[in-house]
């Protein structure tokens, strides 16, 4: 799988299986309202793009690094959904 749209998160690297749907997308914009609904779009979007196997390895690092860490928790999954959008749409973030 040389050709495998990977993002690093967590200390590990997690594969995409799929391009998330344009909606979803656009959904994510949402979540720098501050409305509660709008957080689950994040997990979403990860499940969406990793698949459930997936998902779930990348589930339990977050939450394993966020015990074992001082670095904000909310900062960290913003860093980890940037790299995982990048890698699945392949346009850059920044």
């Amino acid at each position: 799988m040389s050709d495998a749209r990977t993002f690093s998160a967590y200390g590990d690297t997690f594969i995409i299986l799929r391009t998330p749907p344009t909606l979803l997308i656009s959904e994510l914009a949402r979540t720098n309202t501050g409305a509660p609904e709008a957080v689950g779009v994040i997990a979403e979007f990860f499940e969406t793009v990793l698949g459930p196997v997936e998902y779930h390895r990348f589930k339990k690092a977050s939450y394993a690094y966020d015990a074992d860490s001082d670095a904000d928790e909310a900062e960290q999954l913003g860093q980890a959904l940037a790299a995982a959008l990048e890698a699945a749409t392949e346009v850059p973030t920044k």
